[in-house]
């Protein structure tokens, strides 16, 4: 993977994780709208900055479990994750709440790569969750009054795409994305843009996808969306060499409508999750190193 980006000023550097960046501050601090009384809030990481083996090893050994640390941070393609699953009810609104742990081995500045950004984003092979979405150049902004400058480029976007989920509820949204590091970490954050709830061309919506008589595809009428909120933490580990502990945490809205009340998608999250783990291992794999503290 080419690192083509330049890296962010020593103050930020040094600074605390994701205290220069404004996505994973909204989503963790504001929260996420999910039809509740009150936003949601996607979970703090579990791993800090600047922990000593010890404490990153106690730590891991409560994600892991007793006796699994060994399996949990092996250099594999195909060692286990933990994946963990609250539904969102009632006074809370309709969705869930995902987190999930891994260990992969390569460079922390990987994850701050433009490239790693926009896979990441990707909807991966999966035919019932399929995608396509493309990013908002400059202009496109302006025209919204969002500020842009060149130099933007190197650690945020805006891009607005569709997914296809499980070939029954088709998602548009445009979707703000921020990545910010330090010595130890970095923070990868991404959420629905509430500023395009009503856009023109790029709005926040979903609509209900059936099949005609003669087997056709029909898309219902858009109805408006705007619960998703996630961040990826990809934190540099002491030991073993070149190994990375990375969490994602996510918050998005699952009204009742999409699937009747049926677990259809819930169900579905444990497989996605191991394949985006493992492609996500193999992506690091492609020129991955192990990592030096500098």
């Amino acid at each position: 993977m080419t690192l083509g980006l330049l890296l962010l000023a020593t103050s930020l550097v040094t600074a605390a994780p994701g205290a220069d960046n404004p996505v994973y501050n909204e989503v963790t601090r504001a929260g996420v709208k999910v039809g509740g009384k009150e936003p949601v809030r996607v979970p703090l990481p579990t791993m800090a900055d600047g922990l000593d083996a010890k404490a990153q090893e106690k730590l891991i050994a409560e994600i892991a479990g007793k006796g699994a640390v060994p399996r949990f941070i092996r250099n594999s393609a195909v060692a286990p994750h933990v994946v963990k699953m609250r539904d969102l009810e009632g006074d809370e609104g309709d969705g869930r709440v995902v987190s999930v742990w891994f260990v992969a081995y390569g460079e922390v500045d990987q994850f701050f790569d433009k490239r790693f950004r926009e896979h990441m984003l990707s909807a991966g092979d999966d035919p019932e969750m399929a995608g396509q979405g493309d990013a908002l150049d400059a202009a496109q902004l302006k025209a919204r009054n969002i500020p842009w400058k060149d130099a933007d480029n190197d650690v945020k976007a805006y891009s607005h795409g569709s997914l296809s989920l499980l070939k029954k509820v088709k998602v548009s949204a445009t979707i703000r994305t921020f990545s910010s590091r330090t010595n130890d970490s970095v923070i990868f954050a991404a959420m629905i843009d509430p500023r395009f709830a009503d856009d023109a061309k790029f709005p926040n919506n979903w609509a209900p996808i059936t099949r005609t008589d003669t087997g056709g595809v029909e898309i219902g009428k858009p109805r408006p969306y705007g619960g998703l909120g996630t961040y990826l933490k990809a934190t540099r580990l002491e030991a073993p060499a070149g190994a990375i502990l990375v969490e994602c945490h996510t918050v998005f809205a699952e009204p009742k409508e999409w699937f009747g009340g049926a677990n259809y998608l819930g169900a579905k999250i444990p497989a996605i999750v191991q394949s985006r783990v493992r492609d996500v291992r193999r992506e690091l794999n492609v020129t991955g190193k192990p990592s030096s503290k500098k």
